[in-house]
């Protein structure tokens, strides 16, 4: 029956949330199944785009079940837009090109913490940072710092997409920068209005958001290799290095010892301080086996929910693996984790969707992060942070690779020491935290994307040219 597929999605993404995984596979294949005959019958899709994140679906089901919803946004707003009546974008009056950036996440999320960086070190004499923010998630220090910091800023959670558009027009935005895509919040609503002459999706989704009204979507080669542009409705636009925007975030002074987090003193001590939903049994095997093949090792973890914690304590007992060899901790302020975090010998990434900012955090601690290169951007996020802190030879290709990798680490106490001084040594050198460099490279695709209008071109493939690095 079609109207119960809707029932699967939220079904499997419960079983992820609480790693509940006795029957996950088969469901997941279900949903997989039936997105693709809702694609092939033309149906609405019942799983969002973000649902399949964690999934492994092919590339081409990403973007089929993109356009999908992107469509849904565009037929929402239809009346909308005949209002709006003939649209007037206005050009830069004052010669600084004005980039809105619409988001539901100026907030303390991964996002914000993720974009702070390039707030702070814009080029206020050529450029005007605008923010449209939804704040239906609340409001916090960070909502207050950011509303000080944009050039203008409007919290649009109340405006009809009509008004939001509108003011959008009015204000003069020449690019805007969709930073949530099919993620929690977003209004591909306000998009499908065409506020903007130019329109682009960065960070937040960092994958194809399926919309023929979002022009580019800004990305780097490791992540979205040329030859996935056909997965992609947006035209890419490839930063050097990585596309992730990264901030030097204070770290307590705070001196913790393992002991504060019932870690061994003298075990190795691998950590995944990700959200369990991302989570996956194939991989989750990997871990239990590496803890079986070092003797006295530890996985330590996010305290996650009640049932959670104890579906994976049961998964690792089905595995033959003491469950207390898992360690949990609580979510402690940014500052507190980031001087903890070196408490850690290996960070191991996850199978479909790796960590953005977790991972950026643990290289900014220097504690090594092993990832996999997988066949779409969210199991890539890790392959494109560590290239850019210097270290590719934390990506493995394969999960036998991933696990030998882990193992050799765990092993070998010279190796890891020899890893995490490169981290340390790279930090302040390598282009992952090089924030001014980044966002030069940033406003620099805009500054490419707005003269491609100007002049009449429809949008292409832009590649920004590489800035040399800071001494």
């Amino acid at each position: 029956n079609v109207d119960n597929n809707v029932v699967y999605p939220y079904l499997a993404h419960g079983l992820m949330q609480q790693c509940s995984w006795d029957n996950l596979e088969a469901i997941i294949a279900k949903v997989i199944e039936n997105t693709e005959r809702e694609i092939e019958r033309g149906t609405g899709v019942s799983i969002s785009p973000f649902g399949l994140q964690s999934m492994p679906a092919s590339p081409d089901l990403r973007l089929q079940t993109a356009r999908h919803v992107a469509k849904r946004a565009a037929k929402e707003v239809q009346d909308s837009k005949v209002q709006l009546g003939p649209v007037t974008y206005k050009k830069p009056s004052d010669g600084k090109l004005k980039i809105g950036f619409i988001s539901p996440d100026f907030r303390f999320h991964s996002v914000a913490v993720a974009f702070r960086g390039v707030l702070e070190n814009r080029d206020s004499d050529r450029f005007h940072y605008a923010a449209y923010a939804v704040t239906t998630y609340g409001k916090d220090d960070l909502t207050r710092h950011f509303s000080e910091t944009f050039d203008s800023w409007c919290d649009i959670t109340q405006m009809s997409y009509a008004d939001t558009a509108r003011r959008m027009i009015d204000d003069g935005v020449n690019v805007l920068i969709d930073l949530a895509g099919h993620t929690r919040g977003g209004r591909p609503e306000v998009l499908a209005m065409r506020p903007a002459p130019v329109q682009a999706h960065w960070l937040g989704f960092s994958s194809t958001t399926g919309a023929d009204y979002i022009d580019y979507l800004v990305t780097d080669r490791i992540q979205l290799p040329p030859e996935d542009q056909k997965y992609c409705s947006e035209k890419l636009v490839y930063l050097p290095d990585t596309f992730m925007a990264t901030s030097r975030p204070p770290v307590s002074v705070d001196k913790y010892t393992r002991a504060d987090f019932g870690l061994p003193e003298d075990g190795f001590v691998f950590a995944n301080f990700n959200s369990h939903y991302k989570f996956y049994p194939t991989l989750f095997a990997i871990w239990m086996r590496l803890l079986r093949q070092v003797p006295g090792s530890v996985l330590w973890l996010m305290s996650g929910t009640k049932t959670s914690r104890k579906n994976l304590r049961a998964e690792a007992q089905a595995r033959g693996i003491d469950p207390d060899r898992l360690v949990f901790s609580d979510t402690i302020p940014h500052p507190k984790h980031l001087a903890r975090l070196p408490l850690a010998d290996l960070g191991l990434d996850n199978l479909h969707h790796g960590g953005g900012v977790t991972t950026t955090d643990a290289l900014w601690a220097g504690v090594p992060v092993l990832t996999l290169y997988g066949p779409t951007p969210p199991a890539r996020n890790g392959a494109t942070l560590v290239s850019a802190i210097g270290a590719p030879e934390l990506i493995a290709h394969s999960l036998n690779e991933y696990e030998k990798k882990a193992l050799a680490y765990a092993r070998d106490p010279a190796l890891l020491a020899t890893m995490r001084e490169k981290l340390r040594d790279n930090r302040d050198v390598a282009p992952l935290f090089d924030i001014k460099r980044l966002t030069r490279h940033f406003e620099n695709a805009c500054e490419l994307m707005w003269h491609r209008y100007v002049e009449g071109l429809e949008p292409e493939v832009i590649d920004v040219p590489a800035l040399p690095h800071a001494e």
